[in-house]
């Protein structure tokens, strides 16, 4: 039996927890962090927690839990026998007092969940983006529960048989795909949109920029900057990079993808074998 930790406790996993009153159902008031598992270990956990705990002070969620999270964690990887795939931590303000009303909060102290799911190691998966009609324009420090603008995104993608879609803000400048971070390579320099815009940092482009041993360049670029790169590709924890074969309707279709591989077999490294 798999089990999820909420409000200090276990319970087995797909038991009823949140009410109807809970702000993260009713508001999409909270933040999420999802880590990756490989043979019980997590991989680059301090970026992870880091951005959570930046999301905590940023949006005034008093969890008390917030400096044990990483034994929290080692904890439920060791009572479900975890061995690889996810760990996801939810966040939420709780549950909405009798007397409040809107959007303000009566109060700021937060509830955590812990829970697992099993899945292999990310294979490697070249994806077609699409660039979406939905604008980039919350800056925030870590992912939010309130994620329908990637909902919106991505559901476009689809309809449009894509695999993802790409974000920019309002004055057209590249912020991020719906579920990743963006790169491209141009001659011997690595581009990413910079942290001042609408996106959420990613802890794969932490790692990416820890490993790229060329020029960096993280700044506001136009779409025209994509059609100059010799490759791009999106990092998330989900799949860790994945290369992009081809950008819709812009007909943007990379020369290669030699380095979004090499960088993607390190990470993988990393993984499997701790540094």
């Amino acid at each position: 039996m798999s089990f999820v930790y909420y409000k200090a406790e276990y319970h087995p996993a797909g038991t009823p927890l949140f009410t109807a009153e809970d702000r993260s159902f009713r508001f999409g008031d909270g933040i999420f962090e999802t880590l990756f598992v490989y043979k019980g270990k997590i991989f680059e956990p301090e970026t992870h927690f880091a951005r959570l705990r930046k999301g905590l002070t940023y949006f005034r969620l008093n969890l008390p839990e917030a400096d044990t999270l990483e034994v929290l964690c080692a904890a439920i990887i060791n009572k479900n026998s975890f061995d690889t795939g996810y760990v996801r931590l939810v966040v939420t303000r709780g549950e909405n007092p009798a007397d409040a009303v809107g959007y303000l909060p009566k109060h700021h102290n937060a509830t955590l969940l812990i829970q697992t799911f099993a899945k292999p190691l990310p294979s490697l998966k070249r994806i077609t983006l699409w660039q979406s009609s939905i604008i980039g324009s919350m800056v925030a420090p870590c992912k939010t529960n309130s994620a329908l603008p990637y909902v919106m995104a991505m559901l476009e993608a689809e309809q449009n048989a894509c695999d993802n879609a790409l974000l920019c803000d309002a004055s057209g400048r590249i912020c991020e795909t719906a579920s990743g971070n963006l790169f491209w390579i141009t001659g011997d320099t690595l581009y990413t949109p910079s942290l001042d815009l609408p996106l959420v940092a990613g802890t794969v482009r932490h790692k990416i920029l820890t490993l790229w041993q060329g020029k960096i360049a993280e700044g506001h670029y136009a779409l025209d900057a994509l059609q100059q790169a010799d490759e791009i590709f999106m990092s998330n924890i989900g799949t860790l990079i994945a290369p992009i074969a081809e950008i819709r309707p812009l007909g943007i279709i990379p020369k290669r993808e030699k380095h979004a591989l090499a960088l993607r077999e390190q990470i993988v490294a990393a993984i499997v074998v701790p540094l």
